[in-house]
């Protein structure tokens, strides 16, 4: 166990991460390295030149050519990675120039990371794959007292592990079963023998690798001995789980909760009378005040609003985009808008929610408020919500873990905090890296969202034709669209620049989408971009708008509602 354990660790590993971009006829970055080790550069690059000639793209390090990068197209984004030779690399300062090979006028643009490892896991359990000569160069340059150091505290934790290993074991045991500990090991070091590369594995992942295995047989002899008492604890808590299952669905069935996974918008929807920031939903659910299906006579344009939480509002009512919207259309006429907004709803919903209750209302217009963030994703149940057991045990999780980092002050459910973040660092973050597939450059599953959004705005104005109403598309832009400093992070975290992500990708291809199907839209995004340069438009870690974006969001709808209301006193109708 101990060999196995010495050779696949390196205490004195590092990671190095250089990233640099330019563009040019040659490209030039600067890095300091420890000594000799080979390093992969991993390369977006768009080669350009005149004609139908492709000149070569090749990269010199310290003055010597390493490598050609793989370019098969003019004008067209190449990606790919390449190994640069342990004996180019100098300790101290190391000097890369990546630039053209032929063509006079021929010109690169290059996003590239710099790394000394083939691969890593940087989150524990950390391993990092790196190449034979960055091994070997570690034990060339590694002294004999500090192998000889660090091979005696591995062999003393083995000794301490067997020891340990022994008083778990019961007595009569296989003498094999001691060899437990090292039965992750010995493949690792047999595939880094066989294979080019090799594995290197950080302290804590070391002690899992080897702790994890024992465990697990000493839990096994453990059961055999008591298998009888086991049993019958597996069934008691067998039949108590399948108790709860049936209760808790049969609880859901009766008074539906936002808990458990369902299908139909009603799952999020509100609770008739509950507080909402200091008003109340109305009768039928919604952030709203009560309206009658017949128009009152003093009303001149009826609106039906859809959409999801930022229809419903996460401000006070007052302050929400729609009802900003009602009270200034108002002025020169009494319009009613009403809200019919479910948080957590997706496009589908929304045809759902018209069907069922917005057309008999007998609307002008329906005005459609489709989130770029999560609209183009389609809800399906995850592995856990298949069961209300662990649907239960998941949300119980991370709502202790909300209220361990996120402190409500006393009050704070019925009054509105602006400032006052709704989630903590972790959860934000997670919530802004699945979206992140939206910015990058694979188009093939941004075309099959768009392709099924378009498709249930396209039936809800078919609809909404139908009942004599024209049908109008607002879209709204995600927070990491407008924050520069949320967009770093995203690129960071995806080991690019920001440079090389498109950020109003989405935006544009709903809204070019829609144009093509003859929805008219508003695309509130240019407006964002402008004035959140110097303006917070959304609620710290909440990824909805505060009171200046609903402000905003409500000042760059209305002239467009105004025209549109001028068009219908005329006699026009929209597309």
């Amino acid at each position: 166990m101990a060999l196995p354990a010495f050779l696949l660790s390196n205490p004195a590993f590092a990671p190095v991460i250089e990233r640099f971009e330019g563009q040019g006829a040659e490209v030039r970055h600067e890095f300091a390295a420890r000594g000799p080790e080979s390093l992969y550069l991993e390369y977006e690059v768009v080669l350009r030149a005149s004609g139908n000639v492709r000149p070569a793209v090749g990269v010199r390090l310290n003055g010597r050519a390493v490598a050609t990068l793989a370019v098969d197209a003019l004008s067209a984004q190449q990606l790919g990675r390449t190994l640069l030779p342990s004996e180019a690399v100098h300790a101290g300062l190391n000097q890369l120039v990546v630039a053209t090979e032929g063509g006079a006028d021929a010109t690169i643009e290059l996003r590239a990371r710099l790394h000394n490892y083939f691969g890593i896991a940087p989150d524990p359990p950390r391993a990092a794959v790196v190449s034979d000569a960055a091994w070997r160069w570690w034990w060339d340059e590694t002294s004999f007292p500090a192998m000889a150091g660090h091979l005696l505290a591995i062999c003393t934790g083995g000794l301490l592990v067997v020891w340990l290993f022994q008083g778990l074991l019961p007595s009569g045991a296989s003498a094999w079963a001691l060899c437990a500990p090292a039965v992750f090991l010995v493949p690792l070091l047999l595939w880094a023998l066989a294979s080019p590369l090799h594995v290197w594995l950080f302290p804590e992942t070391l002690v899992l690798l080897v702790l994890a295995p024992g465990c697990l047989v000493a839990a096994t002899a453990w059961l055999r001995r008591r298998r009888v008492a086991v049993f019958q604890m597996a069934g008691v808590t067998a039949v108590t789980l399948v108790l709860l299952e049936v209760s808790l669905r049969a609880m859901n069935a009766v008074n539906p909760s936002f808990i458990f996974y369902a299908d139909s918008y009603g799952r999020y929807r509100g609770r008739p009378g509950a507080p909402h920031h200091g008003s109340t939903l109305n009768s039928r659910g919604f952030n709203d005040r009560e309206h009658t299906i017949e128009r009152p006579a003093e009303v001149m344009t009826r609106i039906v609003a859809l959409g999801d939480s930022f229809a419903f509002g996460v401000v006070p009512r007052p302050a929400n985009y729609l009802t900003l919207i009602e009270q200034e259309l108002s002025s020169a006429g009494a319009v009613e808008i009403i809200n019919l907004g479910v948080s957590g709803t997706e496009p589908r919903d929304y045809r759902a929610i018209l069907v069922d209750e917005g057309l008999r209302f007998q609307p002008d217009l329906v005005l459609v408020s489709v989130y770029v963030g999560n609209d183009l994703e389609v809800r399906s149940p995850r592995w856990y919500e298949r069961s209300y057991v662990t649907t239960l045990a998941n949300f119980v999780w991370h709502l202790n873990r909300a209220r361990q980092t996120v402190v409500v002050a006393e009050g704070a459910l019925a009054e509105y905090h602006d400032e006052e973040p709704s989630m903590d660092d972790r959860s934000f973050t997670r919530i802004q890296m699945e979206r992140a597939w939206l910015y990058t450059s694979a188009d093939a599953r941004l075309e099959a969202a768009v392709n099924g959004m378009i498709s249930d705005i396209g039936e809800i104005q078919t609809l909404a034709r139908g009942a004599g109403a024209d049908c109008m598309v607002v879209l709204i832009p995600d927070e990491t669209q407008v924050d520069s400093t949320l967009q770093d992070e995203v690129a960071r975290a995806w080991g690019r620049t920001r440079g090389s992500l498109d950020f109003e990708r989405p935006s544009r291809v709903v809204r070019d989408s829609l144009a093509r199907a003859g929805i008219p839209a508003i695309d509130l995004l240019p407006a964002f971009r402008q004035a959140g340069a110097d303006t917070q438009l959304y609620k710290p870690r909440d990824t909805h708008w505060n009171l200046a974006g609903n402000r905003l969001g409500a000042e760059t709808i209305i002239p467009a509602l105004r025209e549109w209301q001028n068009r219908r006193r005329e006699g026009a109708r929209l597309p």
